[in-house]
């Protein structure tokens, strides 16, 4: 449940902000604030991501 309530909300922004961007989501913070300091957080993010969900997917399969 908690997850849902995080993980909702994160993805729909995600969307939103590609949408807005007409771009992927790391384009789209690139087009949308290209003078922000979250712009340099996108690449390590997506990478950062593979990881994370990795190790969270091999817990719960058995």
């Amino acid at each position: 449940m908690i997850a849902l309530a995080f993980g909702v909300p994160l993805v729909v922004a995600e969307l939103a902000i590609g949408k807005w961007g007409a771009a992927d989501a790391v384009t789209a913070f690139e087009v949308l604030a290209p003078h922000s300091v979250w712009r340099h957080a996108d690449w390590p993010g997506v990478v950062g991501a593979g990881p994370i969900l990795g190790y969270l997917g091999c817990g719960t399969v058995r």
